[in-house]
């Protein structure tokens, strides 16, 4: 079993890129078992000194502005040098260009009708995706990273540490000096970006210094207000004032920032002298209270005002929305997730040889429930997809039995891909690198034997490799959107699902 190094999803061995992310898997070898984890370190969050990236598993800075909307629908892929884009399942490929490598493909995203993309060289180009007798032109050569706007008629980009903005007839400077990490509004008319240690904010037309010797916390999703860490303050500013307002003081990490403003976050003990330890606290939007003392581990989650944490002397409890329970529960904890809108906590306990018991805490309002026995006998790493948790049981090198919501819905699983809409894809009968590929939506349905690896499109279209020669690097590319696989190419060494731009920022950053 391979963990992939962008995503941690677990992906069958010998596979070249990620069957989740499509990122490179850069695991040579197949990955060693993975060792019974302890709770998420809280410090993490609040160590002094540490400073804010960007949550983005990619150097292009074009998926900064991926997220929920518009479905992304077609396929890329690589076949002997050529990228060739294929509009759905079924249809033929057309090539887009003839100097494209592997590593490239993910550097490509359609947006408003056009293809932008880069090439072997990192040129920036665009086309028109709908005809294949299109004129590709070249934006800039040099091209470090780049974001197109929704409509497709204008991009950002960074090349030679500068950054510009090309309405698609000509370019213009905005700044020198930029970090290749910046972060463009949805139509691809503002930007902040990060240089010589400032943070700025392009409107447009002119450029204003945000802060400098801070770090970028979080980006509100209609790209009018920044939250940012600076000597030990947190602060909000609005895009259109001249300050920001400081919120908290002695501040050593944050929670994400959830959507109507509030967060956790922690506050030494003494200021004077950081030994002494890290009080949890919450903004709830215009005040802040101290909700425990010295805490010594804690997960928040991503979506929901909800967080997990346990105290110095080991007592767990559940905050919500600033809320606080303390938990009976006393056994020792080994992995936790939480329900992707917080309406609950699963958590694995007691485990030994890697399987041990499962159990839920249900969330309701602001209350959590004493934790309750859900399962025995689990794989300890666990899942949630939207409210469904997801495990494995009879877990070996090669096959376990995966459960949803406590049934079992498969058995032999080598490893599963699960999409936003809660589909699963399922890989079986693992064999040197190949695998069976079926379907669970409901009822298990067989794709193909010997697949090696495979990608799915917002619209459930799915692309695959198969028939793969390990000397070549390459294999046959089929696609299947139900009923037969339909064969597109041969020599085929990488295929991946098109990116596009939609209505929704990846605005949270953490540390």
């Amino acid at each position: 079993m391979m963990i992939c190094p962008h995503c941690q999803s677990q992906q069958a061995d010998g596979t070249a890129f990620c069957g989740q992310c499509g990122q490179p898997m850069t695991v040579a070898a197949p990955a060693a078992p993975v060792a019974a984890k302890a709770p998420i370190d809280f410090k993490k969050f609040i160590k002094p000194g540490i400073a804010v990236v960007a949550v983005i598993a990619v150097v292009i800075v074009l998926f900064s502005v991926l997220g929920g909307g518009a479905a992304a629908t077609g396929f890329l892929y690589v076949q002997d040098g050529e990228g060739f884009f294929l509009e759905k399942a079924g249809a033929e490929g057309w090539q887009h260009t003839d100097d494209l490598t592997d590593s490239n493909i993910g550097e490509s995203i359609l947006a408003g009708g056009h293809l932008f993309y880069l090439d072997r060289g990192d040129s920036l180009y665009y086309r028109p995706a709908d005809d294949p007798e299109g004129e590709a032109v070249k934006l800039s050569s040099d091209v470090e990273s780049f974001a197109p706007s929704k409509d497709g008629d204008q991009v950002l980009f960074v090349s030679d540490d500068n950054l510009y903005f090309h309405d698609l007839d000509e370019k213009t400077k905005i700044a020198s000096d930029v970090d290749d990490r910046f972060y463009p509004s949805l139509e691809a008319d503002e930007a902040i970006y990060e240089s010589d240690g400032s943070c700025y904010y392009w409107d447009g037309n002119d450029a204003v210094k945000l802060f400098s010797e801070g770090s970028l916390k979080h980006i509100t999703n209609d790209f009018s207000a920044v939250y940012y860490k600076k000597d030990d303050a947190f602060y909000l500013r609005d895009l259109g004032d001249e300050d920001g307002i400081k919120l908290v003081d002695d501040c050593t990490g944050t929670s994400p920032i959830y959507e109507d403003g509030t967060f956790y976050f922690g506050q030494y003990v003494d200021p004077d002298d950081p030994s002494e330890g890290t009080n949890l606290c919450y903004y709830d939007g215009s005040t802040t209270v101290t909700l425990l003392n010295s805490i010594k581990d804690g997960q928040f989650c991503d979506e929901a005002a909800a967080a997990f944490i346990a105290d110095k002397d080991d007592t767990y409890y559940v905050a919500v929305e600033g809320t606080l329970t303390t938990l009976a529960f006393s056994e020792k904890i080994n992995d936790l997730t939480f329900a992707e809108d917080g309406s609950a906590i699963y958590l694995t306990a007691n485990v030994c040889d890697n399987h041990g018991d499962l159990y839920k805490i249900a969330i309701s309002g602001s209350t959590a429930e004493e934790p309750t026995l859900y399962d025995t006998d689990v794989y300890y790493s666990i899942t949630c997809s939207g409210t469904d948790v997801m495990y494995y049981k009879n877990h070996t090198d090669k096959s376990s039995d995966l459960y949803r919501n406590g049934e079992m819905i498969a058995t032999d699983v080598y490893s599963k891909t699960v999409t936003e809409d809660g589909t699963v894809y399922l890989r079986t009968d693992y064999d040197n690198g190949s695998y069976t590929l079926s379907v669970y939506d409901g009822s298990i349905e067989k794709i193909a034997d010997d697949v090696h690896s495979f990608v799915v499109a917002d619209n459930g279209e799915v692309a695959f490799l198969a028939d793969w020669s390990s000397s070549r690097d390459k294999g046959t590319l089929y696609t299947w959107d139900g009923g037969d696989p339909e064969k597109i190419a041969d020599d085929v060494s990488r295929v991946d699902a098109v990116q596009c731009v939609t209505d929704e920022l990846n605005s949270n950053f953490e540390n």
